[in-house]
């Protein structure tokens, strides 16, 4: 899934809404993720984040490949993304704008199944999409003190309240205004 169906024909989130709603570079380098032997992940593991080689070994093996579990989530994070923060002065070269499009697409293709009832990865850019181009779907609030040179995600302030005042319901009936 990469666009929505309104009556009015077929919309999607572009680059250019990554860029300006982001400030994410679109125009860069892919990063070329070659397979990690177990030794080299291990040792990555060693290097970067100073853990003992047992205990990136059973990490690893935990996880069933070259990830590791993040602490404060249950997802498991490929070691290529570790190895692509090696040298921090070279993370500009990237076109993470791109990454952070496919990666929301990614995830709205397995929240658009019937049977999932949850939308997992990264939605401040679908959130702020929506804010900026629909703003009678969902109730936000500008923050007054919003610096235009800023990303344009910042300029939204949605609080847990906000959105969980919301119900179901009233999303589709927003929805079907459109």
């Amino acid at each position: 899934m990469s666009s929505f169906q309104f009556p009015v024909g077929e919309v999607t989130i572009t680059l250019d809404d990554v860029s300006s709603l982001l400030h994410l570079p679109v125009v860069g380098d892919l990063h070329a993720f070659q397979p990690l032997h177990m030794d080299d992940a291990v040792q990555m593991l060693v290097d970067l984040l100073m853990v003992y080689a047992e205990a990136a070994r059973a990490e690893i093996g935990q996880c069933r490949g070259s990830y590791i579990c993040l602490e404060w989530s249950a997802t498991n994070v490929h070691l290529v993304f570790l190895e692509a923060h090696c040298d921090l002065s070279q993370t500009g070269r990237y076109a993470w704008g791109v990454a952070a499009l496919v990666h929301m697409y990614d995830h709205l293709n397995d929240a658009s199944i019937s049977t999932n009832r949850q939308l997992g990865g990264y939605i401040t850019l679908l959130q702020c999409w929506i804010y900026e181009h629909f703003p009678s779907v969902a109730e936000s609030t500008a923050d007054p003190e919003y610096d235009e040179n800023s990303p344009r995600a910042c300029r939204w302030i949605a609080t847990k309240k906000t959105v969980k005042s919301i119900r179901t319901p009233t999303y589709r009936e927003r929805l079907d205004r459109l």
